[in-house]
């Protein structure tokens, strides 16, 4: 049995993340797609996933995202460290 931080591609555990924390990294087109649901973090350097909601029916790809997997980490420690909570655009640089 799964357990929900385990990543439905490899089943490395994944790191939490908010929604609003994920939003940033989604290609334009997808961001429709997000819910509001805890997501997590694959951080598999070899994995195609990159970020997975906790009930494995929203799944974000490599190819979904914006960024490299390294700009991600960074991209989603500033949230924590900034805001807390990624709102108000804090990623950007």
């Amino acid at each position: 049995m799964y357990q929900n931080d385990q990543c439905p591609l490899c089943n490395e555990h994944g790191k939490k993340a908010k929604p609003k924390m994920i939003q940033p990294i989604i290609k334009k087109d997808l961001k429709h797609l997000i819910v509001d649901d805890l997501y997590y973090l694959c951080e598999a350097s070899s994995c195609e996933v990159v970020a997975f909601n906790e009930n494995k029916d929203c799944i974000f790809l490599l190819r979904d995202v914006i960024l490299n997997k390294n700009e991600i980490e960074s991209n989603t420690d500033c949230c924590k460290s900034s805001c807390g909570s990624g709102s108000g655009g804090c990623c950007k640089k």
